[in-house]
């Protein structure tokens, strides 16, 4: 969190919203580099799903490691 105010915008609503255009044909090009990009998340989300895990600690910071997931919650206590 930071120290003091935050800074004020430097750019108004209507020059935002006049770049938004612009921001999601970059965010299409960048998939266009790799198509199966977006197919390839979806299967893996489908197939992780998002359960939680049960077990012990160490067994959990194993399946993470192998996984290359991040930690979304505190674990329950044993």
């Amino acid at each position: 969190m930071p120290n003091g105010p935050l800074p004020y915008p430097s750019i108004s609503q209507r020059d935002y919203v006049g770049m938004v255009p612009a921001m999601a044909e970059a965010i299409v090009a960048l998939t266009a580099q790799r198509p199966g990009r977006v197919a390839e998340w979806l299967a893996r989300n489908a197939v992780l799903g998002r359960r939680r895990a049960y077990g012990p600690r160490r067994r959990l910071a194993d399946l993470i490691d192998r996984r290359g997931l991040q930690l979304r919650e505190t674990p329950l206590p044993a």
